[in-house]
Formats: structure tokens, C-alpha cells, sequence
């Protein structure tokens, strides 16, 4: 919703290509953006466990339940999480997994950024919270050795968007996903 409210004439016709294209498939979209103004804040965030590797994390089960874990920390809902990527990492100590994710915090909510770096930094809280919600798979018995959350961009609901950030490697990082933020705002995806 956001990108199209600042379009120019050449591609106010986009949104109606797309209904159009859709409605082959016999999909409907609605093309009409809400009268409000939508804020969005990202919130990177990165953590290290131990007892798991990239091979084990792989699974969609114990995706979800990491993903479950970051929400309940933050106190969003799991689809406003995102994991961006994992990898196996060498520290001091041992081998570790490093999963780094984006944060998306919509309306209201948006204004919580600085709060949500604050609780995903807080490791025994994302322990409890990963725990709980990976009955059953080998998150049950990860720890989590470190967390950062760094909230990395806002964009202000004006009708004129504005974009804040730390760094433009934030921005980089989370365009994807505002992107698509965007679209399933504007078009009502679920």
C-alpha cells in the first residue's frame, strides 16, 4: 500500500494489470488501498545455539518453532517473523548455529521497535520461549548462548512514506520483506 500511493501515472495502471491477470485464474483481488496510513517497523535480530546444527534446523518443524519463540518473545504473531538465514559457526567455545531473522511489527506496533531489540537481547526469556514452543524437536534441548536485536528501519504511516535506518546494509537486508509487507497489506494476502 505504501509504494502505491506515491506512484506516478505510468503505474497507477499496475494494480488493475494485476486484478486483471488474477482474474484468469479465477482469483480476485481487491485493488482499493485502505484510507489509512500503515507504519511498519524491522527489528534484525540474531541468535547463536548451542546443540542444534544447520542440517537439524533445516526442518520445517523446528523452523516453526524458533520462529514461534521469537514472536512469543517479542509478542507478535509468528508470521510477523522471518528467518533470513542460518549457518553453522565456529566461536571459542564449540560449534554454534546462527540464525539471523527480520522482526516486522505493522501499525500500532510499529512504535515498539526499540522495546522489541530490548526483549530479543534478553536470552533466558528467548530460551523459554523457543523451548516451549519446539516439543518434540531437537530445539527442545538448544540453548541459546547469544541474542542481539537491533531494530534496523521504520517506515512512518504518512502518505508520504519515510524511511529510517541504522545503516543502508539494514535496509538492504530487510527490502524483501517490506516489499512483501507491502503487497500483502495493499492486496490482503494472508
Amino acid at each position: 500500500m505504501l509504494a502505491l500511493l506515491a506512484m506516478d501515472d505510468k503505474t497507477k495502471a499496475i494494480p488493475a494489470q494485476m486484478s486483471t491477470n488474477a482474474a484468469v485464474c479465477g482469483v480476485t483481488l481487491e485493488t482499493t488501498p485502505c484510507q489509512a496510513a500503515l507504519s511498519l517497523a524491522f527489528v534484525k535480530s540474531t541468535v547463536n545455539l548451542d546443540g542444534v546444527t544447520a542440517t537439524q534446523f533445516k526442518s520445517s518443524a523446528v523452523m516453526k518453532a524458533f520462529v514461534s519463540g521469537v514472536a512469543k518473545t517479542v509478542g507478535l504473531d509468528p508470521s510477523s517473523v522471518g528467518i533470513t538465514s542460518f549457518t553453522d559457526v565456529t566461536t571459542r567455545r564449540a560449534s554454534e548455529l546462527r540464525v539471523e531473522s527480520v522482526v516486522t511489527a505493522v501499525g500500532d506496533n510499529a512504535n515498539d521497535g526499540g522495546a522489541m531489540s530490548t526483549k530479543l537481547q534478553d536470552k533466558s526469556a528467548l530460551q523459554a520461549n523457543i523451548v516451549s514452543a519446539s516439543s518434540g524437536t531437537v530445539l527442545a534441548s538448544a540453548t541459546v548462548s547469544s541474542s542481539e536485536g537491533v531494530a534496523s528501519a521504520k517506515i512512518a504511516g504518512t502518505t508520504t512514506p519515510t524511511v529510517s535506518s541504522t545503516s543502508s546494509a539494514s535496509r538492504a537486508a530487510i527490502g524483501a520483506h517490506a516489499v512483501m509487507m507491502v503487497v500483502v497489506a495493499y492486496f490482503g494476502f494472508a
